[in-house]
This record gives C-alpha cells, sequence and structure tokens, in this order.
C-alpha cells in the first residue's frame, strides 16, 4: 500500500485512542525498563516548532509522543507503508513519509508541502535529523533536507535526546530492565536566513548546530562526531 500523501493532516493534541495506547505503553516501559522524561516544561503550549531528536530504535517516537505534551506529528520513511503491520499505525499515528532516496520529485515535493503545512496549522512537526537509527548510538551528520525544513520555514527547534532505546534491539530487557531517558531540551532558532540559495555549506553549518544542541542533552558517550572540539569537523561529512 502506497501512502495517500494529498491527503495528509496533522493533529495538535493526542486522540482518546491515542491517549488509551499511551497509558498502556507507558505501563509496559515501566514494567521493563526505568523509563525517566524530563524537560516536559521546555515544550511551548502553541505556536509551530520542529521536534529534533537523535534516532537509536524504532522505540524512540513512542517515547517521544508518550508523554509530550502536544501531539508531534512526525516523518517515516516511506519503505514502513510497505510493511504490514505500519502501513496501518503510520496514518493512526499521523506519521507521514518522507522519500530519502531521491527516486520520486512528486514525493519529496508532497513530503516538503506536508512539512509546510504542519507549521503553518500552528503543529509540531517531528524529525530525526540524522535521517536513520545509528548503529553506534553516537551522533551522525544532519541530512542537508531536514536543515532547509527548517531554514525554509524559520522554525523554532526543539532538541531531544534520547537514551537507551538502544537496548531494546535484542531481549536482554526482559531480564534486565535498562534506563531509559528522553531529555526535552529549551528551543532555539537557527541564525538568520536572509535569503538566497541554500548551498551545501550553510545546510552542513545548520546540521552541526542542531547536533549540538542534541548532544548537550546526552552523555559524552552518545556524542560521536560532536564530542568535544570535534564540532568542526562535523562540517565535512
Amino acid at each position: 500500500m502506497e501512502p495517500k500523501l494529498e491527503s495528509y493532516h496533522g493533529i495538535a493534541q493526542k486522540k482518546w485512542s491515542h491517549r488509551i495506547v499511551a497509558a498502556i505503553l507507558r505501563i509496559f516501559f515501566n514494567v521493563f525498563a526505568r523509563l525517566e522524561i524530563k524537560g516536559i516544561e521546555n515544550v511551548p503550549k502553541d505556536g509551530p516548532a520542529i521536534v529534533v531528536s537523535n534516532h537509536l530504535s524504532n522505540f524512540d517516537p513512542i517515547l517521544i509522543l508518550i508523554d509530550f505534551p502536544r501531539w508531534v506529528n512526525f516523518m517515516g520513511k516511506e519503505e514502513l507503508w510497505r510493511h504490514p503491520f505500519f502501513k496501518f499505525i503510520m496514518p493512526w499515528a499521523h506519521v507521514f513519509p518522507v522519500v530519502q532516496r531521491g527516486d520520486s520529485l512528486r514525493g519529496l515535493r508532497d513530503s516538503m508541502r506536508n512539512s509546510r503545512k504542519i507549521l503553518g496549522d500552528q503543529l509540531l512537526l517531528g524529525i530525526f535529523p540524522e535521517g536513520t537509527r545509528s548503529k553506534t548510538r553516537q551522533l551522525q551528520p544532519a541530512l542537508p533536507g531536514a536543515m532547509f525544513i527548517a531554514l525554509e520555514n524559520n522554525a523554532l527547534l526543539i532538541p531531544v535526546g534520547v537514551t537507551g532505546t538502544e537496548n531494546f534491539i535484542d531481549f536482554t530487557w526482559l531480564v534486565r530492565r535498562p534506563r531509559i531517558t528522553v531529555t526535552i531540551g529549551k528551543p532555539f532558532r537557527l541564525p538568520h536566513y536572509a535569503g538566497g540559495p541554500m548551498d551545501k555549506d550553510l545546510l552542513a553549518s545548520m546540521g552541526t548546530i542542531t547536533m549540538q544542541h542534541i548532544a548537550e542533552l546526552l552523555p559524552p558517550e552518545y556524542h560521536g562526531l560532536y564530542a568535544g572540539n570535534n564540532h568542526e569537523a562535523a562540517n565535512h561529512h
């Protein structure tokens, strides 16, 4: 089943079904993990913003949504809509597809249009700037597409740092409760963009700024390219 981009619409708050599922998942994670969510007070009560987070596992968006005070309308890779389970879950969760491999210009345009629509409707947009899960748990460079959306919309960014979800990849969590932390940082804006072409260097520098904000919410072992004085090097990857 191909995702229907043209019919997408975001939401502002959890619906009753989302609240029920969130309550069940909260119990699950409190039983099988030591879950802590910090910084909820940093989420603006209204207005558009982009939630930007590191990405360790498929549990990350679920954990962000459980206690986030507003609904986050996430992007998802288009391949998820071809999976028998996820193709039904994605519309329910108000996730919309993003074309990552450049094989569909129309799909890419629709993904960008949906991003603008969410922000134009004063909602929260969710993006994992790295574009995929980190296999080493360390931060990777931000993709240019995420930074293009942020700059084009002069968007407020809400950084989120997630730790511990990489321990849910195998089944050791059944016998050893991993510590999982979701930390929401203070919102920030990228430097003012005066117009003109968004070239590779500009988008890379904006990506570095964004990933630095996320790194500040994570323990040193998660920093990767953004550890110590390596921020400049991150621009050249």
